[in-house]
């Protein structure tokens, strides 16, 4: 989600993009062709240390938050998961907050259709209006439930989730 978020705002040309990225050897290979591009900042970091989080939305008019951790290493880690997700959310809310311009940024968060639970035939669809009603050892679903409370009981006056399906 936040590689195909990358392209269409560089595709557009008219962002300047921070983006946040794990400092890892898939990562630094996969952004170097971006190293020489003026349209385009780096921030070697991690969702969950605040400090990162924070230089990424520095004099950001938006912030698409998309990262955190999916399946299948959320299927593995649910602990770590919903720590993971929770804290990201977090701290993208406080570094929003932050800003001296915070009412006029608009954020952007990720969720899921997993925070629906289940769909079974022969109704596959939910509706925005239905409770949440996970499994509750769905620790993946869990953590988006609850880093979407993070934004929505936050005070940010410009936000949304977009609480995608399955990719």
């Amino acid at each position: 989600m936040g590689w195909a978020g990358f392209q269409e705002l560089l595709e557009k040309g008219k962002f300047n993009i921070r983006l946040l990225a794990r400092d890892s050897k898939k990562n630094r290979k996969k952004l170097s062709t971006y190293a020489s591009d003026p349209r385009v900042t780096v921030i070697w970091g991690d969702l969950t240390r605040y400090g990162d989080v924070l230089r990424g939305v520095e004099g950001a008019d938006y912030v698409l938050h998309v990262g955190g951790m999916v399946s299948p290493a959320a299927d593995y880690y649910p602990e770590k998961t919903l720590k993971v997700n929770v804290t990201a959310a977090e701290n993208v809310v406080r570094a929003i907050l932050a800003q001296p311009d915070a009412s006029e940024i608009k954020a952007v968060y990720i969720g899921s259709v997993a925070q629906y639970g289940d769909r079974n035939p022969p109704r596959h669809w939910g509706d925005v209006n239905e409770p949440q009603t996970p499994a509750k050892y769905d620790m993946y679903a869990l953590s988006k439930i609850r880093a979407e409370q993070v934004f929505a009981q936050s005070g940010i006056k410009n936000w949304v989730s977009l609480r995608q399906s399955g990719i």
